[in-house]
């Protein structure tokens, strides 16, 4: 075999091994780490403080409801637990820990703590003490993260309990030196609830409650909008709200059309979280029966969402593939015509 026959077989053979060994794998990159907002579900007394002397007793939780209303800039979520505490009146602390919330190929959302935080039981307002927000350090690979405690005392009986947070979803700037919101691009939201019973009663004790869950937008953000990362089967919706009765998972992006008024500052965000987070919460969601069988939520409702990133390592192979044969071409070629 000459030269040039071994030319074209090396050629054939690298096309062969670019092709077969295609994209890189997610799990061998780096996670893409998107700034916004992540929340999860409540933690219950009998595991969440870390002290081992500070947790409670076993609470069971009848019924679960979560809304989440999309704002330009910031998510107002609203977690509703009803409780039955079969002891005497006592003591707990409940929260949410939430780190990055990975999802996807290689994708994860690095959350925000929550600007603003308050809490009810049985229609009263808890004092503001009794609701604490907390930085988690850096911990690979999940990286930070946050912590929200609330500590009080439940009574006898049944009780219902609401968390109320607000918190940014759109990325931050650097402006003269101070991080700013950037008052423009996309917001990032997850929201995972597939853990209900987190350290609510050791074991399999606790019955499946209840759950529901909604989506709906404000302040000029549409609701045709939504662009959804991940998402959970078996939402119905309405025109201008999702609906779920089941633990939902799932990761949306959003923007806000122009001309809507955007937060300029951290200052603006945090007063607007604050106000946010003022109302009586709404309690447990109750899901219209007009509601109908809904898709995932993206360009045209039902249209595959594209991933630009595992789009643009997709063209990788072709491309290669079709470099090496121009060059393969290119020697061969040159090498016939000085024989």
């Amino acid at each position: 075999m000459n030269r040039v026959s071994w030319l074209v077989v090396f050629c054939a053979t690298a096309v062969l091994s670019t092709t077969a060994a295609g994209p890189a794998r997610a799990d061998q990159a780096p996670l893409v780490r998107v700034p916004g907002a992540a929340v999860s579900a409540l933690r219950g007394p009998t595991g969440f403080p870390d002290d081992v002397n500070q947790r409670g007793p076993s609470l069971l939780v009848d019924s679960i409801s979560v809304r989440v209303e999309l704002h330009p800039d910031l998510a107002l979520v609203e977690q509703t637990y009803t409780i039955t505490n079969a002891d005497k009146a006592t003591s707990a602390t409940v929260g949410v820990r939430q780190r990055d919330h990975a999802y996807g190929e290689g994708h994860a959302l690095q959350t925000y703590r929550p600007l603003a935080a308050t809490a009810w039981l049985n229609g009263k307002r808890l004092a503001q003490e009794s609701v604490t927000i907390h930085a988690l350090p850096n911990q690979a690979p999940k990286g930070p993260g946050y912590e929200v405690a609330l500590s009080t005392v439940f009574p006898a009986g049944q009780s219902e309990l609401s968390l109320i947070l607000a918190m940014q979803t759109v990325a931050d700037v650097d402006v003269a030196g101070a991080r700013q919101p950037a008052g423009d691009g996309d917001s990032h939201f997850a929201l995972q609830f597939s853990h209900y019973s987190w350290d609510w009663a050791p074991g399999d004790e606790a019955p499946e409650p209840q759950t529901k869950a909604v989506i709906t937008t404000a302040g000029g953000t549409p609701i045709s909008g939504l662009i959804a990362e991940a998402w959970t089967d078996g939402a119905v919706r309405t025109a201008d709200a999702f609906f779920w009765q089941r633990a939902p998972w799932f990761v949306l992006r959003y923007r806000s059309p122009k001309g809507i008024r955007r937060a300029a500052t951290r200052d603006d965000l945090v007063r607007t979280a604050r106000k946010l987070v003022r109302d009586r919460p709404l309690g447990h969601v109750l899901v219209p029966e007009s509601a109908a069988a809904a898709t995932r939520p993206g360009p045209g409702y039902g249209e595959p969402v594209i991933d630009p990133a595992r789009a643009r390592r997709a063209l990788i192979v072709p491309l290669g593939a079709l470099i090496l044969l121009l060059l393969c071409g290119y020697f061969y070629g040159r090498r016939r015509r000085t024989e």
